[in-house]
């Protein structure tokens, strides 16, 4: 009995390690472990024992198989109920484990490791902070301090480097077009790009009241907000300047928009839907706040004679438009519990909280420390099928601009952005179906 115990608890951990390292999708559908699973049940839906209702369970077996189901997204209530009950007599080892693995419930991985640099990335990533101290010269030695966090949060923080280096990017989709852009040229693009997130950044951590928020960074962010559009009004010609001013008109717009309309009443642990949710339309609201983000590219095709009535100008234009709306849709559905405990309405909070009232049109409200388990579970096998749709909509969008804009001879430096929120959508999708599979056995 106690071979036939300790071969289970291996294999189960071997196999939970093999999906954390090779994915649910290149990992064997372990049908055999499931069905063992439901043999050794105490009691329908756990806990579980060898011997099953004649054995007795232990706490190592049952944390076990929650940690395998736990790499499908699927949630037991009766084993939770016992894993909570019994890891009070546990060790204070056990208990440091078990409460990492509770705050993991129903995490979707939302960072990706951040890639090697390559030397010429590098290089212009140096070059970039160059240009940044330089910029920081005459600066008051509080402000400059202030200003070096900044830019070393946004250029760090940025796993997939796209606001450091998407001038550098573009260059090289542009091949032997994009040679006429000297690096010089690219770091001052990349640093004003670099500028306009960091103020972005620090702007947004104020309006959603996050606790990273930090009052002496604002000065900062208003001198970014500032080199970011003084950069910019003079680069452009006549044309694509008129184009660039009614496109910050339109961010500050839906900024303004989301921080009056985008918002939960709360009090206590107690969250009040609205009365009628957001028309989110095509979702230009969620492209908007980050539009900054595609002047630099823009610019350089402003520089090569094409103007904003031009064919490639609006493609490009199309192509950052739809995968920063899937990248921004991604990031909501990830944050979907911080920001409900905050009180934003996001795009998953919203399709989330109509499935919610679906399901009790009776109540008013949501009480977070009662109801957080039954919003997990409608979010994972309800809501986010509709998120993951919307995000493969407009990155089939965004990829077919890119390869509309006749200027691009390589496509795929910047087609990796497209590729992220598709990859994660699917990989979403393909847990899901997991998950849905596991119940199927179970039942």
């Amino acid at each position: 009995m106690a071979k036939h115990y300790t071969n289970f608890i291996d294999e189960l951990r071997d196999h939970t390690q093999r999906l954390k390292n090779e994915g649910l999708t290149s990992a064997t559908f372990p049908t055999h472990l499931l069905k063992r699973i439901v043999e050794f049940e105490v009691a329908e839906g756990g806990p579980y024992a060898i011997g099953g209702n004649r054995g007795v369970p232990d706490f190592e077996m049952n944390f076990e198989i929650a940690r395998f189901l736990q790499a499908f997204g699927v949630r037991l209530p009766k084993l939770d109920d016992y894993l909570d009950r019994t890891v009070v007599g546990g060790g204070e080892n056990v208990r440091k484990e078990y409460e990492k693995f509770v705050r993991q419930r129903f995490q979707i991985s939302k960072k990706d490791e951040q890639p090697a640099l390559s030397k010429c990335e590098e290089r212009m990533i140096d070059l970039i902070r160059d240009h940044a101290k330089e910029r920081f010269t005459n600066l008051s030695p509080e402000m400059r301090k202030s200003a070096e966090h900044l830019i070393d949060r946004t250029i760090e923080g940025n796993t997939d480097r796209q606001m450091t280096l998407m001038p550098y990017f573009m260059r090289e989709a542009l091949g032997e077009k994009g040679k006429s852009f000297e690096d010089d040229c690219i770091a001052k693009l990349g640093l004003a790009n670099v500028f306009f997130w960091s103020a972005f950044i620090a702007y947004d951590d104020f309006w959603d009241e996050d606790e990273s928020a930090q009052p002496r960074l604002l000065p900062v962010a208003n001198l970014f907000a500032r080199h970011f559009v003084d950069f910019f009004a003079t680069y452009f010609n006549a044309d694509v300047r008129i184009f660039f001013h009614h496109l910050m008109d339109l961010l500050d717009g839906a900024n303004a928009q989301e921080i009056a309309h985008f918002r939960l009443r709360r009090e206590g642990s107690l969250v009040y839907p609205p009365s009628k949710f957001p028309d989110y339309g095509d979702f230009s609201i969620k492209f908007y706040p980050a539009a900054g983000h595609t002047i630099a590219a823009l610019s350089m095709l402003s520089v090569l004679n094409h103007d904003s009535r031009s064919e490639n100008f609006r493609n490009m234009l199309s192509y950052f438009k739809h995968y920063l709306i899937a990248m921004q849709i991604n990031d909501d559905a990830h944050d979907w519990k911080e920001d409900l405990a905050r009180g934003h309405l996001s795009t998953a909070l919203s399709l989330l909280l109509n499935d919610w009232r679906a399901n009790h049109p009776t109540t008013d409200f949501i009480d977070l420390h009662r109801d957080l388990p039954e919003l997990e579970h409608l979010f994972w096998f309800h809501t986010l099928r509709s998120l993951c749709e919307i995000v493969q909509v407009h990155t089939k969008i965004s990829r077919r601009a890119l390869a509309s804009v006749t200027l691009i001879e390589n496509r795929a430096p910047l087609e990796q952005f497209i590729t992220r929120p598709e990859a994660s959508a699917s990989r979403a999708l393909e847990e899901q179906r997991n998950s849905l599979e596991i119940i199927r056995v179970f039942s």
